[in-house]
């Protein structure tokens, strides 16, 4: 029994710590059927990160000030993916798109908006 919850300690503790580790923070809030989520940088250098909303994918880099987005109504938190990384230097001062077949990106795929 004493094995078992040493084991479990152990693995709070990691987990802990990767959450602390983590650059980017995720927040949202419903306005009616719109949701608005909003990312902070939890680190003092620049970050570059994605927010999904399938099938909808914006890229954008945050310094020290937190970005908004209006998700389309429908969408909850838990329908949310954010990933992000630390970069060196901030390169692009506006979120972005990426259509890897180099063609207008239809309107019935955003979900995502900036505010």
């Amino acid at each position: 029994m004493n094995h078992s919850l040493r084991i479990t300690a152990s693995a709070l503790a990691l987990l802990s710590s990767a959450v602390v580790a983590y650059p980017g923070t995720l927040s949202t809030l419903l306005e009616g059927e719109q949701l608005v989520a909003t990312v902070s940088s939890q680190v003092e250098q620049p970050i570059r990160c994605q927010l999904i909303a399938e099938p909808d994918i914006v890229w954008f880099e945050l310094e020290d000030q937190p970005i908004s987005f209006r998700i389309e109504a429908g969408y909850r938190t838990h329908d949310l993916s954010l990933y992000c990384k630390i970069i060196e230097q901030k390169t692009k001062p506006r979120p972005w798109r990426i259509n890897p077949y180099n063609t207008p990106i239809p309107s019935w795929n955003k979900k995502i908006f900036p505010e």
